[in-house]
């Protein structure tokens, strides 16, 4: 019996979407994309773009009708950077500051948790390590490298992915078919399918 994951690589700006249908033939049903929560030209407050992240999501989830969502785990901690250089006003601030964009990516995260749980959907949120393992080969690249090699992997495939949002959807979607978690999924629903 065939189920669907829906799986995301989100982010503030722009993110990757994948429908994987498995099994047994995961790249017969793969749907890909990417929708923008901060298109340049609409100057969003972080409130309007986790709005348009959110209405996105649902509009995807009724669309295609997912049995599964899969989604990259935010980091837990929260990466801290020196403070830049010296300009023409004065010598360098002293200190560090935090990447910004990872104060919002749990926020994107909780609501893709909030749509699986919501629709009482079966859910899981991979570590970007566990995913890179398991289909890239290597869990320690860093996330340019990451980037880069899940768009070849794709090209490799002959999938014809637009962006590395998109190439990154396709692998979260393609590692999360082969879970535990997915394959205890499709059980219960054949199950279910089977008492009815």
């Amino acid at each position: 019996m065939k189920i669907r994951c829906l799986a995301f690589d989100q982010s503030v700006t722009q993110s990757g979407w994948c429908v994987v249908d498995g099994p047994p033939a995961y790249m017969a049903g793969l749907k890909f994309g990417s929708f923008e929560s901060n298109p340049r030209d609409e100057h969003l407050n972080d409130d309007q773009q986790f709005d348009r992240f959110g209405e996105n999501i649902f509009r995807l989830r009724r669309i295609y009708k997912p049995d599964f969502i899969a989604w990259e785990r935010a980091k837990r901690q929260i990466s801290r950077y020196a403070k830049g250089g010296g300009d023409l006003l004065g010598p360098a601030a002293s200190g560090t500051t935090v990447n910004a964009a990872q104060l919002k990516l749990p926020e994107l995260q909780g609501m893709l948790r909030g749509l699986a749980r919501g629709k009482r959907l079966p859910y899981l949120a991979i570590d970007p390590k566990t995913w890179r393992k398991g289909i890239l080969g290597n869990g320690n690249l860093s996330t340019a490298k990451a980037k880069s090699e899940a768009m070849i992997y794709c090209r490799r495939l002959g999938i014809p992915i637009n962006n590395h949002n998109e190439a990154e959807a396709v692998c979260v979607g393609l590692f999360a078919v082969t879970t535990i978690e997915f394959r205890a999924a499709r059980d219960e629903a054949e199950a279910k399918r089977a008492a009815a």
